[in-house]
């Protein structure tokens, strides 16, 4: 279980945080994640981070590049976060959805 403050993900989920480049990049189910989902979280992220999205097969590629230098665990943060924001939009869609 990850403490406080740490990020747990999906072990089949690839995740690159390249320090170099300067950014972190995942691909997610577009089953899982919808679009829309993924288009709420960016926007949400548009003061930390440029995020780049390409959907191609019912996959989506995701770029996150942050706005201030990271180091890798703060760019596998970074992502974390970003996919909890993900997962909070595809919540309040569903409940959107179920309540009318």
């Amino acid at each position: 279980m990850a403490e406080a403050g740490e990020f747990s993900y999906h072990s089949a989920m690839r995740l690159d945080a390249d320090t170099e480049a300067g950014g972190v990049s995942f691909s997610l189910e577009a089953e899982l994640y919808p679009l829309e989902a993924v288009q709420g979280a960016a926007h949400a992220f548009a003061d930390r981070a440029r995020v780049l999205l390409a959907e191609e097969d019912g996959v989506l590629e995701l770029t996150l590049e942050p706005l201030k230098p990271l180091d890798e665990p703060g760019l596998r943060r970074l992502a974390g976060e970003f996919l909890n924001e993900a997962l909070s939009h595809c919540l309040r869609a569903r409940q959107l959805a179920e309540n009318g």
